[in-house]
Formats: structure tokens, C-alpha cells, sequence
């Protein structure tokens, strides 16, 4: 009889670890999905008044939001335009893949000019 309960005894560990091992690995891919929300993408534009124009845009986390986004827009935009901008436009579209379908992700995208430092 003992030896019929050390195996269910093993199994019972074995399954544990295993049940241990797959919360932790389901535990690190949400977690991972939300920090990799990606880095800002920017584009400059300058006019021939020497106005400088810039393109930005991130992708919204899925468990971090909108607001997290547009913070992030906000300190680069201070970072790139240190005497101040004007934000030209701003707006928050699904992205979609090249058949024109939704992916499930959201991206921001924001337009802005910078203030002249004369």
C-alpha cells in the first residue's frame, strides 16, 4: 500500500510545480504585454521659415490606457520643443494591418509645432 501512495504523493507535487510554473508563465506575458507599449515614433518636419514640425506617435498600453500615452507625448514634446509648443492636432485611431482589418490595438498620433527661441 505505500508504495501506491508515494506515486500519487509525486504526482500531486509534479502537477504542482506544473500548475506553478504555468501561472507564472501566463503571470510574465500580461505583465510584458502591458510595459511593451513601444517607443515614441517621430518624424520632423521643418518648414522654410525654419519652423520646426514634429510627427508623434505610440501605441496605447492595453492595461496602462490613453492617459499613459498622451503623458508620454507630453514629456517628449516638452523634451523636443524646450521653449514651448502648440500641439496642431491629436487624435487616437485603431490600427488596422494591410487588408484594413483592426488588430486590437489603439495608437495616438499627435502633431506639434515648436515655438521659435528668438
Amino acid at each position: 500500500m505505500i508504495i501506491l501512495i508515494v506515486p500519487r504523493i509525486l504526482i500531486n507535487e509534479e502537477l504542482f510545480k506544473l500548475k506553478r510554473i504555468a501561472l507564472l508563465a501566463i503571470a510574465l506575458s500580461i505583465l510584458s504585454g502591458c510595459a511593451g507599449t513601444g517607443s515614441i515614433r517621430e518624424t520632423l518636419v521643418t518648414s522654410e521659415r525654419g519652423v520646426k514640425t514634429y510627427l508623434l506617435a505610440k501605441d496605447v498600453g492595453s492595461l496602462l490606457g490613453e492617459a499613459y500615452t498622451v503623458k508620454g507625448l507630453n514629456e517628449r514634446s516638452k523634451e523636443l520643443c524646450p521653449n514651448g509648443y502648440t500641439v496642431m492636432n491629436e487624435e487616437t485611431h485603431e490600427v488596422k494591418n494591410w487588408t484594413g482589418n483592426p488588430v486590437g490595438r489603439e495608437e495616438v498620433t499627435r502633431k506639434i509645432m515648436c515655438y521659435s527661441s528668438e
